[in-house]
């Protein structure tokens, strides 16, 4: 039989292969429309993660940008891409929603300006392995826990041999667990809890912090010797920067635990071969 071809993809890849061609883009800060505000789009929203990375409680005494932090602001937006002038007009706008992201209490009681570093990790890079996955397994194993159901295949083959990588915008640790954090800067007309599971849904984002869970199970269990889901993992959390409310508990924020069942059966799926360690 013809060999498997090896693949890296990505979250970005997986979506844009959905049978639904016409689906948007994954990326939630799309370019904005051209009479829209030039603080929208993927540079604007890659500069709230770069201030949002850097942040240090000091500068954002009281979640209000101090002189250091607005300069990281206005830096950002030049580094992705904004003339100096308009990046100095836009960096009090950056500001303000990066202020709220930090503030707004987390499901868990805290705000992430509240976390030390030594319980946070930025930008965490995996490399999913995937060997010789059977995509249909997958797919049904997503449909009987109710996620994915718009989708009708999953991958580019009916077996997947690779990697899939990605980034975590951020993983931070309380109470003995670890939580999935994602920055969201998509403009919605709502941020309530109804317009935030749309968002999901539209955009896959289930999908996308489904491979985060396993990648996150993958990466516990390496450095947890009594791992165990239930004990070690609290669950994701998207936060959409234009919906947070630091006066408001909950809104923006997107929460999700899977159910160990569909983690650990995603984990034997996308390699059978190394589930005999779990």
């Amino acid at each position: 039989s013809k060999p498997v071809p090896w693949q890296i993809s990505s979250f970005s890849g997986l979506h844009r292969d959905r049978e639904n061609t016409s689906a948007r883009p994954a990326d939630d800060e799309m370019n904005p429309a051209p009479d829209a505000t030039p603080y929208k789009g993927a540079d604007f929203g890659n500069a709230l993660h770069r201030v949002l990375e850097q942040a240090q409680a000091p500068d954002w005494p009281g979640g209000r940008a101090g002189p250091e932090a607005l300069r990281h602001c206005r830096q950002a937006l030049i580094d992705f891409g904004y003339a100096p002038g308009m990046a100095g007009q836009g960096a009090p706008v950056l500001a303000g929603l990066a202020g709220n992201t930090l503030l707004a209490p987390l499901p868990e009681g805290p705000c992430l300006l509240d976390f030390p570093s030594s319980e946070k990790r930025h930008e965490l890079e995996f490399h999913l392995k995937l060997e010789l996955a059977d995509a249909a397994e997958i797919l049904s194993l997503l449909h009987r826990h109710g996620y994915c159901l718009k989708r009708e295949r999953f991958g580019f083959s009916p077996v997947l041999n690779g990697l899939l990588t990605g980034k975590i915008d951020l993983l931070y640790r309380y109470a003995g667990k670890a939580y999935i954090v994602d920055y969201k800067s998509n403009t919605l007309t709502d941020y309530g809890q109804q317009a935030l599971r749309q968002s999901i849904d539209d955009q896959e984002y289930d999908l996308q912090y489904l491979l985060y869970t396993v990648a996150v199970h993958r990466w516990l269990r390496q450095r947890i010797t009594d791992y165990a889901y239930e004990r070690h993992f609290g669950g994701i959390r998207y936060l959409y920067a234009r919906g947070l409310d630091p006066a408001v508990a909950g809104r923006g924020i997107y929460s999700d635990r899977p159910a160990e069942d569909l983690v650990a059966g995603l984990d034997r799926c996308f390699s059978p071969g190394d589930h005999g360690h779990d």
